[in-house]
C-alpha cells in the first residue's frame, strides 16, 4: 500500500523498498510562489535558463520537498511493530546530488556506513556481499536514539486531533469510528433531496438550519437566511418540515432571549483542551453561538435539530461536546463561561451545563479507551444506527 494509506496502521513486518528512488525531473517552464513571485525560463543564446525568481522558487520548493520526504520516511518506518526491512541501491561513483531516502538515512547513520553499504564494481555481473552473520551488531546508543526520534508533529495521526462529532460517532458505533477516522474510508453520501412531505435527511436538515441561524446572526432576514442556506447546500425541494422547525425556534422564547444580546456565530477552534488530564490531542469544533454578557462573562449555545431527549439528560456525546465547547470558549476569549446550553429546536427545550470539569474527566477517559485500540476487531459493532451509517454498504453490521 502507499505510505499515505498506511497512516495509523501497524504491521509485524514492514518492507520499504526503492530507497534510492529520485523525484521527477525539472521540466517546468514557469512556477509561481506567493512570496517570491512568478519565475520563468528565458532563452539566452539559444539555451533556456532560469531567472533569479525561478531559482529562488526552486530553492523554496526544494526545502519544503525535503522536509516532506523526511516526514514520509518516518511514517513508513514507524508502521513496523517487530521488524523493518529497508532496501535500495547506492552508487558511490555517481556525481548526482539528488536527495533520496537512502541519502537521508546515511546522514543520520554516518558511522554505520560500512554496515549499510555493500559496494560492487559496475562492470562486474556478480555482486559480492558479506554474509549477514559476519557483520558486527549495530549498537543503538542514547545519542543515536535522539537522532532518530520521532518528529514531534507526526505519530498516530488519528490520535492527534479529535472533534466532538468523532466522539459521538465512537459512542454510537466504535466500528464506524474506525472506518471513518482511522481508515478514512469513503462513506456513502445521501442525495440532497426532500421527500414528498418536505422532510430532509437528518444530517442535511441540521446543516441547513445551522447555516440559516448563522446567516441570521450575521444580519440576514429570516426568510432570506433560510433560502440562502438551501442554496448553499444545493437542496432540491421545498424542505417544508425543516422550515417549520427553523421558524418555530426563532419565534420561540429561547431564541428571543438571544436576539438583543451581543453574540457571534460559528466560532471555530482547535485547542489542546485536556492536557491537565494527560490527553495531548487537540480538539476542534464550531461553537454555534457565543453570547457576551454585560458583566464580562460568556454564555454558549449549541443548536440541536435531532430528536429531543424524552426525560433527564441528553445523550452523553451532546454533554461532552458542550463541556469541550465551554472550555474552548473560555480559552479563546480569556473570559469565564458561566453557562453552556443545548437548544433542542424541535420542541424549544433547553438543557444547561454550568460546571464542565467532571464531564471533561469523562471525556479524557473516553479518549484513553479509544487510543488503547489498534485493530479493527477491537472496535466493536453497535447496530442501533446501522440504517443511517455511511459505511453500512461495507460493514453490514457484523462483528
Amino acid at each position: 500500500m502507499t505510505i499515505h494509506k498506511s497512516k495509523g496502521l501497524e504491521f509485524p513486518v514492514v518492507f520499504v523498498p526503492a530507497l534510492d528512488a529520485k523525484g521527477k525531473g525539472d521540466t517546468d517552464m514557469l512556477r509561481f510562489n506567493a512570496d517570491a513571485g512568478l519565475g520563468i525560463k528565458v532563452d539566452i543564446g539559444g539555451e533556456l535558463q532560469d531567472t533569479s525568481v525561478m531559482l529562488a522558487i526552486k530553492d523554496i520548493e526544494k526545502q519544503l520537498d525535503s522536509a516532506e520526504k523526511q516526514r514520509q520516511l518516518y511514517v513508513a518506518m514507524t508502521r513496523a511493530q517487530d521488524r523493518l526491512i529497508l532496501s535500495g541501491t547506492y552508487d558511490s561513483s555517481s556525481k548526482s546530488r539528488s536527495e533520496t531516502w537512502f541519502s537521508s538515512l546515511r546522514n543520520i547513520l554516518q558511522e554505520y556506513d560500512h554496515f549499510l553499504l555493500k559496494e560492487y564494481a559496475a562492470d562486474k555481473k556478480e555482486i559480492s556481499v558479506n554474509a549477514a552473520a559476519e557483520l558486527e551488531k549495530v549498537i543503538v546508543t542514547d545519542e543515536l536514539l535522539q537522532r532518530i526520534k520521532p518528529l514531534p508533529e507526526y505519530g498516530l495521526e488519528w490520535q492527534r486531533s479529535l472533534s466532538a462529532t468523532a466522539l459521538q460517532t465512537y459512542l454510537d458505533c466504535p466500528r464506524c469510528y474506525y472506518y471513518q477516522y482511522i481508515l478514512q474510508m469513503p462513506g456513502y453520501e445521501a442525495v440532497k433531496v426532500t421527500d414528498s412531505d418536505g422532510y430532509l435527511p437528518a444530517a442535511l436538515q441540521g446543516t441547513v438550519i445551522h447555516k440559516a441561524l448563522e446567516l441570521l446572526t450575521n444580519g440576514y432576514e429570516p426568510e432570506q437566511a433560510f433560502r440562502s442556506a438551501l442554496q448553499i447546500n444545493k437542496v432540491q425541494g421545498s424542505a417544508a418540515r425543516t422550515y417549520d422547525i427553523y421558524m418555530q425556534y426563532i419565534n420561540g422564547p429561547l431564541y428571543q432571549k438571544l436576539q438583543n444580546a451581543e453574540r457571534k456565530a460559528e466560532i471555530s477552534f482547535e485547542l489542546p483542551l485536556l492536557q491537565e488530564y494527560g490527553i495531548a490531542a487537540a480538539f476542534s469544533g464550531y461553537i454555534d453561538c457565543t453570547v457576551f454578557n454585560s458583566d464580562g462573562t460568556l454564555r454558549i449555545v449549541d443548536y440541536k435539530t435531532g430528536v429531543p431527549p424524552e426525560a433527564g439528560e441528553p445523550a452523553p456525546g451532546y454533554i461532552y461536546q458542550l463541556a469541550l465547547y465551554q472550555k474552548a470558549a473560555a480559552e479563546l476569549w480569556q473570559r469565564p463561561v458561566t453557562l453552556a446550553e443545548l437548544h433542542f429546536l424541535q420542541n424549544n427545550s433547553c438543557w444547561q451545563l454550568q460546571d464542565c470539569s467532571d464531564r471533561l474527566q469523562e471525556v479524557a477517559e473516553l479518549c484513553r479507551d479509544i487510543f488503547s485500540k489498534r485493530r479493527e476487531s477491537e472496535f466493536t459493532v453497535k447496530t442501533k444506527y446501522c440504517k443511517n451509517c455511511p459505511f453500512a454498504y461495507f460493514c453490514a453490521g457484523q462483528e
